[in-house]
């Protein structure tokens, strides 16, 4: 018959806690291979399971020496921000995050440990704290992207710095100015710096989604004008009429990106076809797209075939 474990200190027992201070509160070295302790991480050990990202970046900030931070692409995930590379949502092994991006001041060792992506430069970035964790600022976290992500994933989530979906909001030309400043504070140039420039040029205000902003990207990309964002239409008497995702006035065009809640949601779309009747007699043509559209090539194509139709004479 198995013994129920020993119980730890009480300030061990309800989150991630280093070896080096559980073993300085009196805990020996068999308590801290009991069965009942999660020890994928080397150094700490937890009475909960690891298998949430935001749960492994805590117990893994433990075992990383204190002036450290998470950047780059951790750093992201951490901000929450959108269009970065998939990721497990839960794992069962902490290797399942790697590589896990940490920065430290240039002038301070090298941070060596298995999982773990080490940069310098923390000395020239903001830090703050999120979930309780050292982190990268938002908006150096969003230039650090450059060359890590894709061009149009670094804009997406410019588009939604602009919009205050990550943080506070930030006007385009203030992302502009924070991106030059990167570019020629760097003596020896920035890495991707012809990425960066592409991403300062094509960032937006009026951010809906990441789908928006994907579809804004394709529309630029076939050289159909560039539309206005989710802009209020106002009829003939003052009255509103809609808000559309994608705007081009002089054309009288509207198009709307279809998540899937309009297939899904009867009452949403019931309101999706009232709000395209009221449009429609206010003398705008309506384009509704979707996921499926940007992805399929005949759909896409036709797509492509009826805005350069409505929208280039």
């Amino acid at each position: 018959m198995s013994r129920t474990p020993t119980p730890l200190p009480e300030r061990l027992r309800h989150e991630a806690f280093d070896v080096a201070d559980a073993r300085e509160l009196g805990v020996g070295r068999g308590r801290l291979r009991g069965s009942d302790l999660d020890r994928r991480i080397h150094g700490v050990r937890s009475t909960d399971t690891l298998d949430s990202f935001q749960a492994t970046m805590r117990a893994i900030a433990l075992a990383l020496p204190a002036d450290c931070a998470f950047s780059h692409v951790t750093a992201a995930r951490l901000w929450g921000m959108p269009a970065l590379p998939r990721q497990p949502a839960a794992a069962r092994d902490a290797d399942e995050w790697s590589p896990i991006d940490v920065m430290r001041a240039s002038q301070r060792p090298r941070v060596e440990r298995a999982g773990c992506r080490h940069h310098r430069g923390l000395e020239r970035r903001a830090v703050t704290e999120v979930t309780g964790l050292r982190v990268v600022g938002r908006i150096d976290t969003w230039l650090d992207l450059t060359t890590v992500v894709s061009t149009n994933a670094q804009v997406i989530i410019g588009d939604a710095l602009c919009a205050g979906r990550v943080g506070r909001p930030t006007s385009p030309a203030r992302l502009r100015d924070l991106a030059q400043q990167h570019i020629d504070s760097r003596r020896n140039g920035v890495p991707g710096c012809r990425q960066l420039q592409e991403v300062m040029r094509l960032v937006r205000a009026g951010w809906g989604s990441p789908m928006e902003s994907r579809a804004r990207l394709v529309f630029l990309g076939w050289g159909l004008p560039e539309p206005e964002l989710n802009i209020n239409i106002y009829d003939r008497y003052g009255d509103w009429v809609a808000r559309p995702d994608f705007l081009w006035r002089s054309a009288r065009v509207v198009a709307e990106y279809d998540g899937d809640q309009h297939r899904t949601d009867r009452s949403r779309w019931d309101y999706e076809r009232a709000r395209r009747l009221r449009l429609e007699a206010s003398g705008w043509t309506c384009v509704e797209l979707s996921a499926a559209t940007l992805a399929d090539p005949e759909l896409r194509t036709e797509l492509r075939r009826r805005l350069t139709a409505l929208l280039i004479p």
